[in-house]
């Protein structure tokens, strides 16, 4: 399965150490130029993680943002996330509600950033305790969700 990466799950993959789990899911990572250009701060505390994550497991494309995706709302990143995955197929993680919506109107499927945990449930690549701790070190580096989303995924980890 082939996921075009928008910035907040990268950066939250690394915050989290989720991206340790990340690498062996059985899926291909690709992001774009815009969104590199984005996270690939060296002030960022985790930058060298977050370096090693791209180089060693992320495609990098270059992409040419197409008309359905410029729209002042959206960020260059997720505009280029967006027309890569929507003129190759792909599926996208991204979290930002805006994006999403316009995605799901262009007829990209897209997953939130804790689709990784799951990934990694499914796979058996971790525990369900271990996933709660991994959705938990997400939020508390600041990953944002309201609380009854939180709740709502922390109990689907624990019925699977």
């Amino acid at each position: 399965m082939k996921v075009v990466l928008n910035a907040t799950p990268l950066i939250y993959l690394v915050k989290s150490g989720l991206y340790h789990v990340a690498k062996d899911l059985d899926l291909d990572y690709i992001s774009t130029k815009q969104v590199v250009k984005e996270v690939l701060i060296p002030t960022f505390p985790e930058y060298s993680e977050l370096k090693d994550f791209l180089e060693k497991y992320v495609k990098i494309s270059e992409v040419k943002i197409t008309k359905e995706f410029a729209i002042e709302s959206l960020g260059e990143g997720e505009a280029s996330v967006l027309s890569l995955a929507k003129a190759n197929g792909f599926d996208v993680i991204l979290d930002d509600k805006l994006a999403r919506a316009c995605a799901v109107a262009n007829g990209v499927q897209t997953y939130h950033t804790t689709f990784l945990i799951f990934r990694a449930l499914q796979k058996n690549k971790i525990s369900k305790t271990a996933a709660v701790g991994y959705l938990d070190k997400l939020v508390l580096s600041g990953w944002r969700c309201d609380i009854e989303t939180y709740v709502r995924i922390k109990n689907k980890i624990e019925s699977l």
